[in-house]
């Protein structure tokens, strides 16, 4: 399953100054993506951002239908390239943030496990 959702707010980080904090690039990020949600997400829908210190919490709603593993270790492998292709959230693992997912199927309410993406390879 792919996510090709991201493409957040070219250039998020242009209103910071250079020697921002971790924290301070994910509450700008977080806030730059909030007003345009929910929008579509690969298969799902982006509904929240939330800043969580040095992590931004993507929230997605998508139904399994059996094709996403629930293991987080394949969860981050299935979507770091993804991810790691955006040039917000790239930026943002590159000074030290990190990407949380929390992604619900909103039919079941099945929660996966909650994963993060701290680098790209």
């Amino acid at each position: 399953m792919g996510l090709p959702l991201l493409a957040a707010c070219g250039g998020a980080g242009g209103g910071l100054p250079e020697n921002a904090s971790v924290e301070d690039r994910v509450l700008y990020t977080a806030n730059s993506i909030a007003p345009s949600l929910p929008r579509p997400a690969g298969d799902g829908t982006l509904v929240q951002v939330t800043p969580e210190g040095k992590e931004m919490v993507l929230h997605i709603e998508i139904e399994f239908g059996g094709r996403v593993r629930t293991n987080p270790t394949e969860m981050t492998k299935t979507f770091r390239p993804t991810i790691c292709k955006d040039e917000v959230y790239r930026d943002l693992i590159k000074n030290g943030g990190a990407i949380g997912l929390d992604i619900l199927d909103p039919k079941t309410q099945q929660r996966l496990p909650k994963a993060s993406i701290a680098y790209c390879a």
